[in-house]
């Protein structure tokens, strides 16, 4: 054997070794990279589910307690004029309690989907929040459609797909 012959044996063995090397440090890495995305598709999993029912429960006790107040203000309004409002008003407590309360509870719901994301989510989040927070008792309806958008971006980013080829329902609160 020559030494030519030798060195492209030596070749082509460190070769197939360098080959096998990265091939194996690839493969290492997309494996890592699936792992990782799967992780933090629970983990929004995990973080979207209770916004979800949030939501669900936000919409129930904003229409609740927009009917109520809608019906104070008829009764204040077709009310004699001695009539004490106060008293009218003060049974509207209850339901206010109750969307205060969730409206407190706002902020610790959606604060992890400013950590796990994505952009689309935080900034549907965030526009769901100014809503909730800027609506008037008489425009529920501005609180319902951030809710959509909301809801879309969290399923995209879960990579679900909703199939509703006959429905032209616009998304809102499940």
């Amino acid at each position: 054997m020559t030494i030519e012959g030798f060195l492209i044996t030596l070749r082509s063995i460190f070769g197939g070794a360098v080959l096998t090397a990265v091939a194996g440090l690839f493969g290492a890495w997309r494996q890592s990279r699936r792992e990782h995305d799967r992780w933090v598709r629970q983990e929004r999993l995990r973080v979207y589910l209770p916004v979800v029912a949030f939501l669900s429960d936000y919409d129930q006790a904003l229409a609740s307690a927009t009917g109520r107040y809608q019906r104070i203000q008829d009764e204040i309004r077709t009310a004699p004029p001695d009539s004490d409002a106060d008293v009218i008003v003060d049974s509207y407590g209850e339901e206010e309690d109750e969307l205060a309360a969730l409206q407190a509870r706002a902020t610790e719901i959606l604060t992890p989907l400013k950590v796990l994301g994505p952009e689309a989510v935080q900034a549907a989040a965030a526009a769901w929040e100014l809503a909730a927070y800027a609506n008037e008792y008489g425009t529920p309806w501005l609180v319902g459609k951030a809710a959509g958008p909301m809801l879309a971006a969290m399923r995209e980013a879960l990579g679900v797909e909703v199939f509703a080829p006959h429905s032209t329902r616009t998304p809102g609160v499940v």
